[in-house]
């Protein structure tokens, strides 16, 4: 009974599936065709050429880490990482 039942679900599913893109075919066919614009446009050659831009500034560099040091006690500092 179920083979039965898929069967025809199947059958069902292509024929509803070719009668939608036959109606869909004809509707397309019946679309009038795109118009074509033309436009102009200007072209420029390329060249290899070296290019450089140099800019001034003013500023002021600090460090993104830096060493508090506060002794508590009485020692002899070695190495500083930073």
């Amino acid at each position: 009974m179920k083979k039965i039942i898929l069967i025809a679900v199947a059958v069902l599913l292509v024929v509803s599936a070719g009668v939608f893109l036959k109606k869909e075919k004809e509707d397309v066919a019946h679309l009038p065709v795109a118009k074509e614009y033309l436009k102009s446009i200007d072209i420029v050659m390329a060249k290899e050429e070296p290019i450089s831009q140099k800019q001034d500034f003013l500023a002021e560099v600090l460090s993104s880490k830096s060493a508090n040091i506060a002794t508590k006690f009485v020692a002899r500092i070695k190495k500083v990482y930073v």
